[in-house]
């Protein structure tokens, strides 16, 4: 594999956000630091789930458009057809459309770090569900 379709491991701390019914991710990004809310629209708690994140939303009604709109579909296997049709029913629900959607390479495997590497020994506080 070539490494092309892999990140390197970001460092942050994820937070759980109980009234929302959200994941509330914070790190830096070059050196920035970034929060994101992103919310699991969907799931069948074995084989899919969909994340939902708006990078902005309209001031007055607080919608998020298009242009904003990121969706991730993570699934454990190939899907057959009965599995797709649920992903893209669910996806239809928040206005989300297939043509929307880019496909990413599934046969990509990227290297997964050691605990040692990525949190340079540090440890994790578990209280704050921070993650390395």
């Amino acid at each position: 594999v070539d490494g092309t379709t892999c990140l390197r491991p970001i460092t942050g701390r994820l937070t759980e956000e109980i009234s929302e019914g959200g994941i509330l991710l914070e790190y830096d990004y070059f050196l920035h630091p970034v929060q994101e809310k992103v919310k699991i629209v969907a799931t069948d708690y074995g084989s899919y789930a969909i994340l939902h994140f708006c990078a902005w939303s309209v001031p007055e009604s607080g919608l998020c458009p298009p242009e904003a709109t990121h969706v991730t579909v993570l699934v454990r296997h190939r899907m057959d057809d009965v599995t797709s049709e649920r992903i893209l029913t669910d996806l239809r629900r928040i206005c989300v459309k297939k043509i929307t959607l880019i496909e990413q390479d599934g046969n990509a495997t990227c290297p997964l770090h050691s605990y040692m590497e990525v949190t340079g020994g540090r440890t994790p506080c578990s209280r704050n569900r921070e993650v390395f």
